[in-house]
């Protein structure tokens, strides 16, 4: 493993602990050093997105892909951040594009589920649910989403179903609810504050 590609790793275990200022800095000695490294391009990418810095990480995600076009991750990230500024018909083709690269890119489905459930096209969303389910079965964001949809459709036996599984997402990991999980139970006399 070479010098650079050492720190990058580095860089990103500091990177998932949280601490993205860090992590970013790192990203960017690497790319004066290297700035043709496509894969600190795409953690630089990454990183901006964390910060909600969409425009800027897209710069990043195109200049990953401009130096390796068969970058299926930085394609998936560079259509989730075009997400996130409304750029729906590209965000789309950059998950079609990533998707053609590696037909089993469960994260490239979801995203594009998420890109059409945000856009009102249930039918596309549970069309790329259902390829991303075929790859991870047990995915809870998947499932969550999925319940949120069959909530919003009125199918709520499925949707309440599924939509329990957001206990089961990062998020609720990280920040979980200081209140008793509601179970079913009579709830007559009980004090308030469970969370269903």
């Amino acid at each position: 493993m070479s010098d650079s590609q050492q720190k990058l790793v580095a860089a990103w275990r500091v990177h998932q602990q949280g601490n993205i200022p860090v992590a970013k800095q790192a990203y960017e000695e690497v790319l004066r050093k290297e700035p043709n490294n496509a894969n600190a391009w795409c953690y630089l990418g990454i990183a901006l997105h964390d910060q909600r810095d969409y425009a800027k990480a897209v710069e990043a995600y195109e200049k990953a892909v401009a130096l390796q076009p068969s970058f299926p991750i930085a394609l998936n990230n560079l259509g989730n951040s075009l997400r996130y500024l409304g750029r729906i018909e590209e965000s789309d083709n950059r998950f079609q594009q990533a998707i053609n690269i590696k037909p089993d890119y469960f994260n490239a489905y979801r995203n594009r589920g998420t890109l059409h459930a945000w856009t009102g096209r249930i039918d596309l969303a549970l069309k790329y649910y259902a390829d991303a389910m075929r790859l991870q079965p047990q995915d809870a964001e998947l499932h969550r989403n999925l319940g949120v949809i069959n909530l919003l459709q009125g199918n709520f036996e499925t949707g309440w179903q599924e939509y329990r599984h957001r206990w089961e997402c990062v998020e609720a990991i990280k920040h979980p609810y200081a209140q008793p999980k509601w179970k079913g139970q009579d709830l007559q006399g009980v004090a308030r504050g469970f969370h269903r």
